[in-house]
Formats: structure tokens, C-alpha cells, sequence
């Protein structure tokens, strides 16, 4: 190919490029059990797709949740991050390796996968919430566990959940990045009601059957 075509070549494609309308996020929520919003909305999950000329499949899949596409966060920056949070304050140095899953690479560090005792989910947005189960069948991945409800992180042998529910078995802890809060015992009130309070709102958990159902956030009493 001559250097007059290659030029030609690349004008065209990126004339084609800049003329492709920018795809509107699709609300992917569905039945999906979404976590809270800080300001008591419920969240909601996003996707599109946008061009990829060094994709093999030719496009690249995004995902965001919140209020809106635009306005919201990306699901795993957010899971990266909150175990970011603790991995900067030792706290996942305290857990085991994790057999068999192998070291990940991430442009800036070796992460090692960790095995925690607990299962984790997240339950609010604006400001992240984690809530964390005690449960000893997570070290090796034993017991239910929904794919669709999760987004994976290079930290863990396993996923992290989200939504508003969690199942009523093993003590309860949470954590929050943007509050600089620590894993921490979940108030609780009386054995079917907890509470946790950060920076200005209040989660209510209530005992429902099997599960905690966890109750939009409300401004915290002064």
C-alpha cells in the first residue's frame, strides 16, 4: 500500500469514527436486586457497547450503576476499590492466601487472591457500603452463591454480591471507603433489628424469615 493510500485509509476511518453517534447507556436492571443510593433511591445498572478497533470482538461491553449511565460509577472500579481500601489498611494481609487461584498483575502491583471467612455485599452507593457475613464455607468457596448478583475482583477467591437482601447466618460486620471506616460490627438494637450509621444517613436491617432485609437509608438523628 502506498503512503497516499494508507493516509486515505486512515482519513476515512477516522471520518467513519467521529460520525458514529455515541450509544445511549441501555438500562440493564431488569429483576436484578439493586443496592440503595445514599440519597435513598434505589440504584440502577447500565450497559453499552462503544467501538473497538484492537477488541477482537470489534466493540468494548461497559457497565455502570447509579441514577444514571452517565452519572453513575462502574460497578468494578467500585468493588476494586473498596478492596483497595482494605488492602491499603492490612486488613486483607489478615486473611490466607488463596489456594490455586494465582497471582494477578495489574499494571502497579502483584495481588495475591485472598480467602476471607466471610461473604461480602454491597448494600449502598454514594457512599459504598459492604456488608460482611461471617461464613467459613467462603474460604473454599462452599455454599449458594448468585452470579448475576456479583462482580468479581482480583482480591478474592469470590465474588462480591450486591442488593438488599442477606442471608440471616454468621455475624454481620460492614465497612466504607469514602468514610474511612473499617470493618465493623453492625449495631444491633435487639436480635432481629441493626442499624449502621454513616456519614449522615442510617441503614436499618430487619430480620425477615431467613434473611436481612436492608431498608432505604434515612438522615441520622443528630
Amino acid at each position: 500500500m502506498t503512503m497516499r493510500a494508507a493516509l486515505l485509509c486512515a482519513a476515512l476511518l477516522t471520518a467513519t469514527l467521529i460520525a458514529t453517534p455515541v450509544r445511549a447507556w441501555d438500562d440493564a436492571t431488569g429483576s436484578l436486586d439493586m443496592p440503595w443510593l445514599g440519597s435513598g433511591e434505589r440504584a440502577r445498572l447500565y450497559a453499552k457497547k462503544t467501538s473497538c478497533l484492537m477488541c477482537t470482538t470489534g466493540y468494548e461491553y461497559h457497565q455502570s450503576w447509579g441514577r444514571s449511565g452517565r452519572g453513575g460509577s462502574d460497578p468494578y472500579g467500585d468493588v476494586q476499590r473498596a478492596f483497595g481500601f482494605l488492602q491499603k489498611r492490612g486488613v486483607l494481609a489478615t486473611w490466607p492466601e488463596a489456594i490455586g487461584e494465582g497471582s494477578v498483575g495489574d499494571g502497579t502491583e502483584i495481588i495475591e487472591p485472598r480467602a476471607a471467612p466471610y461473604r461480602f455485599t454491597i448494600v449502598m452507593l454514594e457512599p459504598t457500603v459492604v456488608v460482611m457475613r461471617f461464613d467459613l464455607g467462603a474460604l473454599v468457596k462452599v455454599g449458594d452463591f448468585d452470579p448475576e448478583q456479583s462482580f468479581g475482583t482480583p482480591r478474592l477467591n469470590q465474588g462480591v454480591e450486591f442488593g438488599t437482601k442477606i442471608p440471616a447466618t454468621g455475624t454481620l460486620l460492614w465497612f466504607s471507603p469514602q468514610a474511612d471506616q473499617l470493618p465493623t460490627p453492625v449495631a444491633l438494637t435487639s436480635p432481629d433489628h441493626g442499624e449502621i450509621v454513616v456519614q449522615g444517613r442510617r441503614l436499618a436491617l430487619d430480620r425477615r424469615g431467613d434473611d436481612w432485609a436492608v431498608a432505604a437509608p434515612r438522615p441520622a438523628a443528630r
